[in-house]
Order: C-alpha cells, then structure tokens, then sequence
C-alpha cells in the first residue's frame, strides 16, 4: 500500500504542475488582454497553435515565455495563474532531473553505504526514519522560499530564481546566453518529467529490473 501512495503522489506531483506542457517564462510577463480587432487571414494563421496548428492558440498565452509554442489543448492557462503554472513547471522539473539521475546512478550500482536499493525499493526498505529526513528537508527548502513562491519576491523579478548558483554559472553571460540556458532547462525539465514517469512504470512492470537490463 505504502508503495501504491508513493506512485500516485509522484503522478499527482508531475500531472499537478500542468505546466510539464504549459509555457514558461524567464520574467514576469504581462497578462493583460487586448482589445479584439478584425481577423484577417494573416492574423489567424498567426494565432494558430505552433505545436498544434489544427488548433487555435490560447489567448492567455505568452510568446515571451521561454518554451512557449502554444500547446495547452486543456487550456489551463485560462483557469490558472500563468505565473504559478510557470514556477511549478520549474520546480517539478528540477526534482525530475535530480530523480532520473540518481535513479539511473543507482541502477547503475551505486549507492550509499548500505543502501543497496534500486527504485521504489528504496521507498520499502528505508526505515521510516530516512523518509521523514527527506520530508523535513524539502519543508525547510519550501518555507525558505515561501516569500518567493507565494509573494512573487524572485531574485531579480524573475520567476523561479532563487538566487540559487554557487558556483557563478551565470556570470558574465549576456542576455542572449540567459535566455537560451533558461529554453534549455524548461525543455529538460518537461523531458525529465516524462522520463521519471516512464522509469516508475518500468520499475512497476517489471519489478526488479534495471533500466539497463531490458
């Protein structure tokens, strides 16, 4: 049972942010509605979805955002913040790197002094004791950001940045390199997302198997 939770949190946790396929953005756009003005046939071609053209593309939409190529057929971006969408989008994503990562290093064979788990048999075998460490960590990262994720108070007004590079990755980068590192990571956290997603239900198929190994 304790296994059954912990896949469908997971799900819950990457379906939650609809943002896996909802556009980002690397600043706050703005959301304000236009006036409706005459349709030519130029301008509906170019209010056609980029990513489905069959479709139109969402009105609520920003071309600015970072990954945006109009694909929201659920049209979430209508009834949910943009900006909260776009937050939760990078933050999924980034745990979903981390995930794909260290389920891989694992299946790979390398693991913590006793701790010879791979996949969800780390969620089994674990004493309770480790999972609320885990637990307690994420809530003091959250309640470390939480004028952040929920006043909007970004490091530079730009959703997202926690102000988080020890290491100055970002320094000296002209404004060019940001954007291009800020579509990068937007598409490998959407990536990372689906690919969790897929290694849990590999692991579930079948049980025991490395990734490595089918």
């Amino acid at each position: 049972m304790a296994l059954v939770a912990v896949v469908v949190a997971a799900l819950i946790s990457c379906a939650s942010a609809g943002e896996a396929f909802v556009p980002s953005a690397g600043s706050l756009p703005s959301l304000r509605r236009t006036a409706a003005a005459p349709r030519s046939d130029v301008r509906m071609q170019a209010e056609m979805s980029q990513s489905l053209p069959f479709l139109m593309r969402p009105s609520k939409l920003d071309k600015s955002m970072a990954g945006d190529v109009g694909f929201d057929p659920f049209l979430l971006s209508d009834q949910l913040n943009l900006e909260w969408m776009r937050a939760a989008e990078l933050k999924n994503g980034r745990v979903a790197m981390l995930a794909v990562v260290g389920w891989l290093v694992t299946a790979l064979g390398i693991h913590l002094p006793g701790r010879d788990f791979v996949g969800f048999e780390a969620v089994s075998k674990n004493p309770l004791a480790v999972h609320l460490q885990i637990i307690a960590a994420c809530g003091m990262v959250e309640l470390a950001n939480l004028d952040k994720d929920f006043g909007g108070n970004y490091v530079n007004n730009e959703i997202g940045n926690y102000g988080f590079d020890p290491l100055n990755f970002s320094k000296g980068k002209s404004q060019a390199q940001m954007d291009d590192l800020r579509l990068k990571e937007v598409k490998n956290g959407r990536l990372a997302m689906i690919a969790i997603i897929g290694l849990m239900v590999q692991s579930l198929v079948f049980p025991g198997k490395s990734p490595f190994s089918l």
